[in-house]
């Protein structure tokens, strides 16, 4: 007879308990990844636009 052996789960990167069970703490880490990634899409944004600005009209964008 044939048996699939499944692999383990995915080892997660916060290992504690209290990190993944409390609500106010996975609020308070989710607002910061929020903020974290919105401010590098920002910059981001910032740097693309401006060259897109520099190669069409051949200046520095206006600030």
């Amino acid at each position: 007879m044939l048996r699939c052996h499944r692999p383990p789960p995915p080892r997660r990167l916060i290992e504690s308990g209290a990190m993944t069970e409390s609500p106010l703490l996975k609020r308070l880490l989710w607002s910061g990844l929020l903020a974290g990634t919105g401010a590098l899409a920002t910059l981001v944004s910032t740097r693309i636009s401006a060259i897109i600005w520099m190669r069409v009209f051949g200046e520095e964008p206006p600030e």
